[in-house]
């Protein structure tokens, strides 16, 4: 509805009362890709038309991670990620830093196996699966590579590489 001044103050106090505190989005924040399973569903807590989830009642904080939220776990993420690369050279294990590996990925140049292009680009890179969380089996391929060269490396063993593109990817109809 047009929050007129007439029904601007009866409109906010029924959402209010429905809601509580709702907000926007921003271009800031991450709406989970999990959450596509929750958007356009009913919720019983609000009346018909607006309980639909993400379109006319919004989304729980669970679905969200907000700039803070976002900045937390790459903070987390750092510091787990430093913890085991200080394990792996004191114990002289092999390492193998997935993080940059999946931030490569990321980048439009992406990584060059035998001439196929392939990047994190949601169903034409190749390495994720449709459901943009699991990897296909070239994506396992490309990250068993890198396990490979870092025990190559580590123990100056001579381990093959896999050939990426012999493995499957993502199975268009």
């Amino acid at each position: 509805p047009i929050l007129t001044p007439k029904i601007g103050l009866a409109a906010a106090t029924l959402y209010g009362q429905l809601y509580g505190q709702a907000r926007q989005t921003t271009a800031e924040d991450y709406v989970l890709l999990t959450t596509s399973s929750v958007i356009g569903t009913e919720t019983t807590s609000a009346p018909a038309p607006l309980n639909v989830y993400g379109i006319s009642y919004p989304l729980q904080n669970q679905h969200v991670l907000t700039k803070t939220e976002a900045a937390n776990v790459k903070t987390a993420v750092d510091a787990y990620n430093a913890k085991i690369k200080a394990l792996a050279a004191t114990y002289k294990l092999a390492f193998v830093d997935a993080n940059a590996k999946m931030v490569e990925l990321n980048k439009s140049s992406g990584i060059q196996f035998d001439g196929v292009k392939y990047t994190a680009k949601f169903v034409t890179g190749g390495t994720f699966s449709l459901d943009g969380v699991h990897l296909t089996g070239r994506g396992y391929a490309v990250v068993a590579n890198e396990f490979i060269q870092a025990i190559n490396k580590q123990y100056k063993s001579t381990l093959p590489v896999v050939n990426v593109n012999n493995y499957s990817g993502v199975k268009f109809p």
